[in-house]
């Protein structure tokens, strides 16, 4: 099974770019974020797990239809994520909380 993450990336406090991950395991694309996006140039990071999937439906006369899946993720923690853990130690001071 895989593992799904979202990693938000910031430089200077300004949200950078998100990363989607999907493999059966991240650590070495975490460890590939936190190398290429270093906290000396200004980096910050958000790890979140995906927790779940909203999928948008429509219903006619014809039946109900799949029209999309979207993903729903919450902010993860070093102590639920044992394949994740270099990333936080490498990046302790870097993690964020989630936006309110």
């Amino acid at each position: 099974m895989n593992d799904d993450y979202k990693v938000t990336v910031l430089k200077h406090n300004q949200l950078w770019c998100e990363i989607a991950i999907n493999r059966r395991n991240a650590t070495a694309v975490l460890s590939d974020i936190a190398v290429g996006f270093p906290k000396a140039a200004g980096f910050s990071y958000t790890l979140f797990k995906k927790s779940g999937e909203n999928r948008i439906l429509s219903a006619d006369a014809q039946g109900i239809r799949l029209i999309g899946v979207e993903a729903s993720y919450t902010l993860a923690s070093p102590s639920d994520l044992t394949c994740c853990r270099s990333f936080f130690v490498q990046s302790t001071t870097e993690v964020t909380t989630a936006p309110s």
